[in-house]
């Protein structure tokens, strides 16, 4: 061996490796010991390790919100070009490495430590998605795969998990950030108009531990509902029986009255799922829990007992809610007034949280199919079927055919189902599921699948109606739930509070204060601020765009302007109740 040459060997998990530093250059390749130490099967050039690197990178140079993974740190030369780039113009680099002794080594010689570098190997890749999670989609302008041919040789199967875990988790945050922008409108919209209700509306926390002990059905509107009928009618008077919006009118149709049903959608079309029903009657059974940003015409409407609060998430102690109600809580309502309800993206999902901070002892789903069972999206009797048989339907046009078409829109795969067939399902449901999976690993309580037809769930018992009989408790809090939950009014908003903040808006002209005293109006048409950040250079481009934003929230506050006299008439009506 030269002798301007230094080696290293090392033991790893999936070879020993020859490191040899020459003329600045590191070559890094597995040994054999029954050969000569010049030969070694290399993962990088044994020529010019440094000139490599130089044809991966190509004119690719990191910024400030760009995040990199590189597959396999076996190229010294591409980890210190990257983060030669990195410290000079920004970004975030994560480095993966199938051997643990290797990406140990590497990372004590080259690797700084630093908060945007990350280091995943097989023993911490749940740190993966930890990671990822800082990351703020509205920063994240892009991302860049690089990969050592040689090192995915070696262990593909690892660095294809990495890489399935990275695209779902990057594609989840920017569905959130899209979801944002397409619904904060509403969502603040819906807030501002709540205030009129909050001042007979109870706080969700009143109902936190009231079903203790007890059991819960959670009934959704998954396509095998209709299959399970029966059992409500036979036991839904010993068990409380929570079921979301859209389920409400097939359980109604049946001569089935639920005990609680939740409503979270912002949208308009939320009130098809309630048009025709008995919008509850005073201290009576069903009783509505709403989020604040839900539409506002239904809980106007709705004549029961009222509970309002907010969906919050958690990450490192850190809450954030949904926008619209942060405003409301830094001005209007009192400090923790309402109670938080966590949710994984469905209605179904706050539901179960519901349930859980009731502290039901049994939680058994029903209609939690979580696929498209028989083909069909929803269960017969919601108020989508009812659409498209009245309106939609023919001789040559069916509503098989109707499901179908959805169908065809979506990403499609067949997953094994509780009657051990081949049913469809897609990304979307799987996270759903997976959100269910989780949540019921870290809770005590006993939750069971009654549901007729659909995917399994990790940790949930399939039962049958003769299981049941042998867990469930009546429920003999049935008689003083009502009267104990809404025994003593809890405030949440001063009424005047509402009245003068309603006035405010009446009364303000549009500038730029009006951006700073409504804080919620800076939510407003972001999504041409986000743009506009993206840009680099071109101020005229950038200038445009937000005036675009500042028309957005013009627009937005004369909206407000025109509806806050009415707000105000409905809040004085709703004080008198």
């Amino acid at each position: 061996m030269p002798e301007n040459i230094v080696s290293y060997k090392l033991s790893g998990a999936l070879g020993k490796y020859l490191i040899n530093y020459s003329d600045g250059q590191y070559q890094i390749g597995i040994w054999d010991e029954k050969i000569k130490t010049e030969s070694y099967l290399p993962l990088v050039s044994k020529r010019d390790s440094k000139r490599e690197a130089d044809k991966i990178l190509g004119n690719f140079i990191i910024k400030e919100g760009i995040l990199v993974l590189l597959m396999g740190m076996a190229s010294v030369p591409l980890i210190e070009a990257l983060i030669r780039q990195q410290e000079k113009y920004g970004g975030y680099i994560i480095l993966f490495e199938a051997d643990l002794v290797l990406a140990e080594y590497l990372a004590n010689q080259f690797i700084k430590s630093r908060d945007e570098i990350a280091v995943i190997t097989p023993h911490n890749i749940e740190k993966l998605n930890d990671f990822l999670e800082i990351f703020s989609a509205e920063n994240i302008k892009g991302h860049r795969i690089f990969s050592l041919a040689s090192s995915k040789k070696l262990a593909s199967k690892f660095y294809e998990e990495c890489e399935i875990i990275f695209k779902q988790t990057f594609s989840s945050l920017f569905s959130d950030l899209l979801t944002r922008l397409e619904f904060e409108i509403s969502w603040i919209y819906n807030s501002i108009a709540q205030i009129v209700n909050f001042q007979r509306a109870y706080p969700v926390k009143k109902l936190f531990s009231k079903g203790n002990g007890y059991t819960a059905f959670l009934v959704s509107s998954g396509p095998s509902l209709r299959e399970s009928l029966d059992i409500l009618k036979t036991v839904g008077n010993d068990v409380f029986v929570a079921c979301v919006d859209s389920a409400y009118r097939v359980l109604y149709r049946s001569g089935i009255k639920p005990h609680l049903v939740i409503s979270l959608d912002a949208q308009a079309y939320t009130t098809r799922h309630f048009l025709g029903l008995p919008m509850g009657k005073k201290n009576d059974f069903p009783i509505l829990y709403a989020d604040i940003v839900s539409n506002p015409q239904v809980t106007t409407r709705w004549k029961g007992p009222l509970y309002l609060g907010t969906t919050a998430q958690y990450k490192d102690n850190i809450r954030s809610i949904t926008p619209g109600c942060d405003f409301l809580e830094e001005k209007l309502l009192l400090k923790n007034a309402t109670g938080d309800i966590q949710s994984g993206g469905s209605v179904a999902t706050s539901l179960f949280d519901l349930l859980r901070l009731m502290n039901f002892e049994n939680i058994i789903f029903i209609g939690q199919d979580l696929a498209y069972s028989y083909r069909e999206i929803h269960s017969m009797g919601t108020h989508h079927s009812d659409a498209w048989l009245s309106s939609s339907t023919h001789r040559l046009e069916t509503i098989e055919n109707i499901n179908n078409k959805v169908l065809h829109k979506r990403h499609i795969s067949f997953e094994t189902s509780l009657q051990n067939r081949k049913i469809p399902a897609d990304y979307v449901l799987s996270l759903y599921r997976g959100w269910f999976s989780e949540a019921i690993g870290r809770t005590e309580m006993n939750v069971y699948n009654m549901t007729k037809e659909g995917l399994p769930i990790e940790n949930v018992k399939k039962i049958n109606l003769s299981d049941f009989q042998a867990i469930k408790k009546k429920n003999v809090f049935f008689n003083d739930f009502i009267t104990s939950s809404a025994s003593e009014k809890t405030e949440i908003l001063d009424a005047k509070k509402a009245a003068t903040f309603y006035k405010d808006i009446q009364n303000e002209n549009f500038n730029d204060d009006t951006i700073n005293e409504f804080s919620f109006l800076q939510k407003i048409g972001r999504k041409f601020a986000l743009n506009a950040n993206r840009l680099s250079g071109d101020e005229t481009k950038k200038n445009r765009l937000l005036q675009k934003q500042v028309k957005e929230q013009e627009k937005f506050w004369r909206l407000l302007q025109r509806k806050s006299k009415s707000f105000l008439s409905v809040l004085e009506i709703l004080s008198d109740r």
